[in-house]
């Protein structure tokens, strides 16, 4: 196989011809962006993040999908082209319906991971519970009396009644902890914001939780184990299923684009859960194309496709079809849910992303 010789940011590539820049790009070590791209699938040129510089004086052009040739010379790492890409992704924010982390890890001084700390009691892992919970009480002694900070910023609330998060970190606080809980960041996390939602959209939100009222300790100071997971599944998980993993998040924070800059009034907030295992939410999906591609190349006639134009522009399955057909088998709805690029597609459940596909 013939090969080209190029190079970027002053690092020679070579690369078999019929090659993009950025396999080039990767081959000389140079790492640049991408959101829309994925190996084996065709290069979209939707999301602009991976742009580069012809040079001498050439066009800013999307990396994944230009040709590499011989004896091109490319820069990918200069400041016109990082405000650029930080245009783009504030752009893809400015439309992003989602938060990162829940208010009520928000409202923590240390930001200790509260939400994770509730589920692990809706899941019966008391100990490793208990580690957030004692991590919490280190740096935050909460209030015994009246509304604490996180019932005020607990979404639950508007529904009936906020999730009774100190009481929850009471009944953890007696249990011995053996291992620490991952240390808090040092620095406030990085996370867009939804801001106020409406009742209708709230509910959506939670439509996983457990419609349960409020659940407290019925003649006793603190919760039984029973208790504190009723009253746990209430919580809506208003954090990002894939925060870890949310290439959106990671480029946002390294280019320190400013999810407020091109906000707008969003569309309202949505919620398919009609899958046995995958969740779509329309308001994280940036219509980058990959589950497209993806359930298109295996056979799937009711796969998700573009709808509407211009800023109605988004993705679902045609014909008002429902997700639990349009993700075909668990192979490929598991490989949509990996490449999707946001939390738009993820897992109802986490042990789920475990499993044998």
């Amino acid at each position: 196989m013939s090969t080209i010789t190029m190079t970027i940011d002053g690092k020679e590539a070579c690369v078999p011809a019929g090659s993009t820049i950025l396999d080039a790009a990767r081959a000389a070590g140079v790492e640049i962006p991408t959101l829309c791209h994925y190996e084996g699938c065709k290069p979209m040129n939707s999301c602009m993040v991976c742009l580069v510089q012809i040079l001498p004086d050439g066009p800013l052009v999307p990396s994944c999908g230009y040709a590499a040739s011989e004896g091109l010379a490319v820069a990918s790492d200069t400041d016109e082209i990082h405000a650029l890409r930080r245009d783009a992704l504030e752009l893809l924010l400015g439309d992003h319906l989602g938060d990162c982390e829940a208010p009520c890890r928000m409202v923590h001084p240390n930001w200790v991971n509260i939400p994770e700390m509730i589920r692990l009691v809706a899941a019966g892992e008391i100990v490793q519970a208990a580690a957030i919970a004692h991590q919490h009480a280190e740096v935050y002694t909460p209030r015994r009396e009246g509304v604490g900070p996180y019932e005020k910023v607990c979404r639950r609330g508007r529904i009936d009644a906020p999730v009774a998060i100190e009481q929850l970190i009471d009944f953890l606080l007696p249990y011995k902890v053996h291992e620490k809980a991952s240390p808090a960041p040092e620095a406030k996390p990085w996370s867009v914001r939804m801001g106020a939602l409406s009742p209708e959209e709230i509910e959506a939100q939670g439509r996983l939780a457990s419609d349960a009222r409020r659940v407290l300790p019925e003649n006793r100071e603190c919760y039984t184990l029973l208790e504190a997971q009723a009253e746990a599944r209430r919580c809506l998980h208003c954090d990002c299923r894939k925060a870890q993993s949310c290439r959106l998040r990671h480029w946002s924070q390294v280019y320190q684009a400013d999810p407020m800059r091109y906000r707008k009034k969003h569309h309202p907030y949505a919620l398919w859960d009609s899958h046995a295992k995958v969740l779509f939410e329309r308001g994280k999906c940036i219509a980058c194309g990959l589950c497209v591609q993806i359930t298109h190349n295996a056979d799937i006639s009711h796969g998700p496709t573009y709808l509407g134009r211009g800023f109605d522009t988004h993705i679902a399955p045609p014909f008002e079809a429902d997700y639990s057909e349009a993700l075909g088998d668990e192979q490929t709805a598991r490989r949509c849910v990996e490449v999707c690029p946001t939390a738009a597609l993820s897992w109802r459940d986490p042990s789920f992303a475990n499993e044998d596909g």
